[in-house]
């Protein structure tokens, strides 16, 4: 009895060091979009980004931004090339410049890309 009741308070404790235990592998992915919002206290974006390939389709996503990134030359309407890093705490954006030479369109422009209706 005293066997089966310390196995299983030890079982949690094997399988949560076990989990911790292995390395999780982290990716990187490649994207462009528009931003649509920054908050410069949660250092966070909203980017309107194209289909990031192998990752996820084209969609309007709210990103934490690693902390050396300063998002004070960064507003709504810049387009943007970002490379996301997604690992144990989710996606963030590790890189992100602006594209040169581009005008901000919006999502009026991007909408019939995705073969949405523009608003």
């Amino acid at each position: 009895m005293t066997l089966c009741f310390l196995a299983a308070l030890s079982a949690p404790l094997v399988a949560s060091s076990c989990k911790h235990g292995a390395a999780h592998i982290s990716k990187t992915y490649h994207g462009v979009g528009v931003i649509d919002s920054v908050d410069q206290n949660l250092h966070t974006v909203n980017i309107d980004h194209e289909e990031i390939k192998d990752y996820m389709p084209a969609m309007n996503m709210l990103y934490k931004v690693r902390k050396k990134i300063s998002l004070e030359d960064f507003k709504h309407g810049d387009h943007v090339e970002f490379t996301i890093q997604d690992g144990d705490s989710g996606a963030t954006v590790t890189e992100m410049k602006k594209q040169s030479g581009s005008k901000p369109i919006g999502k009026t422009l991007l909408a019939p890309l995705r073969g949405e209706r523009p608003i």
